[in-house]
């Protein structure tokens, strides 16, 4: 993972390291490259291949504490829009309300979707 990268020179030079670190036991590496969004919450996400279920997606509290806290949700591959929101819904909701001057989370509103142009 790389972060903080300001120019699409930085993006480009940060995939092209990556790439480099693969190894054969890494199998087919692919990249995603998403705009770096900042907030006072951090959230962590990731896939995970289930022997009996398959493909599942997990997200939950990130940070330093991720691990202490260990509030995640798990669903079944592939991922609607209602089962993004009730991952959100069902982590812990007084981690998830107002904290240190952070206005509580808003399930109402969304994010505009990033532009790829």
């Amino acid at each position: 993972m790389r972060l903080n990268l300001g120019d699409e020179v930085a993006v480009r030079d940060a995939s092209e390291d990556l790439l480099r670190s693969a190894r054969p036991e890494d199998g087919d590496v692919h990249l995603l490259v998403a705009p770096m969004v900042r907030g006072a919450r951090e959230l962590i996400a990731g896939l995970h291949t289930d022997a009996q279920f398959g493909p599942c997606v997990m997200v939950g509290f990130g940070g330093i504490l991720a691990e202490a806290i260990a509030d995640v949700a798990f669903r079944l591959v592939p991922l609607a829009r209602i089962d993004a929101d009730e991952m959100i819904e069902e982590l812990g909701p007084r981690r998830c309300s107002g904290r240190s001057g952070v206005s509580p989370r808003s399930t109402g509103t969304r994010s505009p979707r990033p532009s790829w142009g």
